[in-house]
């Protein structure tokens, strides 16, 4: 934590809150709290989160807008991934707001990290009546780009296949 004392002695590092507010894992060891961002961040979820979850070939979330899907996941965390997602892909996202609309209605499913039965994800799929999943925690980093997957959100079960 920073006191406003300690703001008002030395300017932000800028860089530092862009990468904090991208990325960042905060870790409590026995009463002692470090903040790990950007490349570090990056590091330790792929040692310690990624591989936790790497076995698993079934995850739970959230219904959003039920239905059923299977096809190849597109992991988009930013516009500049908008092109990787073809028609009858499945959208995995942290979550998403209204620029990311027109690639929502080219998936055959949408899955999120974030969201809630009323945030915008979930909203514009029961509108264009396409299978989401929300709540479902570091789908993005588990599922990589052209992973087969099923999506029961009848259920709320993401299932890898392959």
């Amino acid at each position: 934590m920073i006191s406003r004392d300690q703001l008002k002695e030395k300017p932000i590092d800028e860089e530092l809150v862009k990468n904090r507010d991208r990325h960042n894992v905060v870790i409590s060891d026995n009463g002692e709290i470090s903040v790990l961002v950007g490349a570090e961040a990056d590091k330790f979820q792929e040692r310690y989160v990624s591989k936790f979850y790497s076995y698993k070939n079934e995850f739970k979330g959230r219904v959003a807008s039920k239905g059923y899907a299977k096809g190849k996941a597109k992991i988009v965390l930013k516009d500049t991934d908008f092109s990787k997602l073809k028609q009858g892909d499945i959208l995995v996202v942290i979550s998403t707001g209204p620029d990311y609309v027109p690639i929502m209605k080219k998936s055959a499913a949408i899955i999120a990290e974030e969201g809630s039965i009323t945030s915008h994800v979930s909203v514009i799929s029961r509108e264009f009546r396409i299978p989401c999943i929300v709540g479902v925690d570091y789908i993005t980093n588990i599922l990589k780009d052209g992973d087969l997957v099923e999506v029961d959100a009848d259920k709320g079960i993401i299932r890898k296949i392959k």
